[in-house]
């Protein structure tokens, strides 16, 4: 299970739960990291890390100076780029920040 604040996209890693004072606070994982969120934080959630992303970027290596070319696309068009896609979302005061990157399976992992 994947959720989504305003900060950044975590995966659930275990069933942590805790109520002090009516406030409702869950463990999530950050690369190894764990990070409690209250549940008021929480924006969206989904089993699927696609489902979280308000940008997909395909990367091209293949330009002509040598440069990598980055550009929105579609998530169903994500293996055409041969320079891996990354998923993304919007944050306040950061701009587009990557959550997630596909692997060679055609998956998207956290990173």
């Amino acid at each position: 299970m994947y959720i989504r604040t305003k900060d950044g996209v975590f995966e659930l890693v275990d069933t942590y739960y805790m109520c002090v004072d009516g406030v409702e606070t869950y463990m999530y994982d950050n690369n190894g990291r764990g990070v409690e969120i209250r549940g008021s934080q929480i924006l969206k959630q989904s089993e699927n890390l696609d489902e979280l992303c308000d940008e997909f970027v395909g990367v091209d290596k293949t330009c002509e100076n040598g440069h990598q070319l980055l550009r929105a696309i579609p998530y169903k068009c994500a293996n055409f780029w041969n320079g891996g896609v990354y998923g993304a979302i919007w944050v306040d005061g950061k701009g587009l920040i990557y959550v997630a990157k596909m692997n060679d399976k055609g998956d998207l992992e956290l990173i």
